[in-house]
């Protein structure tokens, strides 16, 4: 199964820009999931990066 190519970027700089764009992935890569259900959890851990986590059922945030 070939991975789809999504040409959305992911703003940094600002959360909510950041969140939005990232739910357009999640309409391609978990459509089942209700977009309003969607939560974010950010990680600190990166300096040059952003590392961010999405799910929908709180027991599924990673602990990292």
């Amino acid at each position: 199964m070939d991975a789809p190519f999504i040409n959305i970027e992911l703003p940094i700089t600002n959360r909510e820009c950041c969140e939005r764009s990232a739910k357009e992935v999640l309409k391609t890569i978990r459509p089942h999931w209700q977009q309003s259900a969607v939560l974010f959890e950010v990680y600190t851990a990166g300096i040059t990066n952003k590392i961010m986590s999405a799910f929908v059922d709180p027991r599924e945030k990673l602990e990292i």
